[in-house]
């Protein structure tokens, strides 16, 4: 498993188990070398021609998070950077009046066929089902109806483009009090299906 984060901390379930603490030091005396931009990125705020090109090419930046990307010229732009393309699919659909778990069918429906623009126009992403699940303002349903809703996601991805990457939870915030129950969960639920996640992500707004 890959590990996704946004913050200056990086957590390793594979390296630490649940109950560890990992200190880890950096010694900002010693130079590694030239600036590689490796932690820079856009969340939405691109379009195909905004900013200005004069603006973001010398940032050089690797990550693009959001959606929107039926305008090709987006995905063609940020490609031209050298960036991963991180696609959150609620994005889109959280402004429909509508939850997953109230149509299972209409949200199968919505993945599937962007999913298969996707494989249409050959491009290379992270599908991110949905955003911060933890967060009311984001999920109004149970934590099991999110997983209900990123197995769906999952299938139908897969079913289209079956070496497509998939990440997840989407945690608001990777505080080990609040994030512990839904992280277990979360794996627990793919160990039970037998399938992977990519990348697990979280966001870290406020340590």
């Amino acid at each position: 498993m890959k590990i996704v984060f946004f913050s200056l901390i990086l957590f390793s379930l594979a390296d630490t188990g649940f109950g560890k603490v990992v200190r880890v030091t950096v010694d900002l005396s010693k130079p590694l070398g030239p600036l590689k931009h490796n932690g820079i990125g856009f969340l939405h705020s691109m379009s195909a021609d905004q900013p200005p090109e004069k603006f973001v090419k010398p940032l050089k930046p690797k990550l693009w998070r959001g959606a929107n990307l039926l305008d090709t010229n987006l995905y063609s732009r940020l490609k031209l950077y050298g960036a991963q393309i991180q696609y959150v699919l609620s994005d889109d659909f959280h402004g429909r009046g509508i939850w997953p778990y109230e149509n299972w069918d209409q949200w199968r429906s919505y993945v599937s066929n962007i999913a298969k623009t996707a494989k249409t126009n050959n491009w290379n992403l992270i599908w991110e089902p949905w955003n911060e699940p933890d967060d009311e303002y984001f999920w109004q349903g149970s934590f099991e109806q999110y997983l209900t809703s990123f197995h769906i996601a999952y299938e139908e991805i897969k079913q289209i483009d079956n070496k497509a990457e998939i990440s997840g939870p989407s945690l608001s915030a990777m505080n080990w009090a609040h994030a512990k129950a839904r992280i277990i969960l979360f794996l627990e639920f793919f160990k039970a299906k037998g399938i992977t996640c990519d990348y697990l992500t979280w966001h870290e707004f406020d340590d």
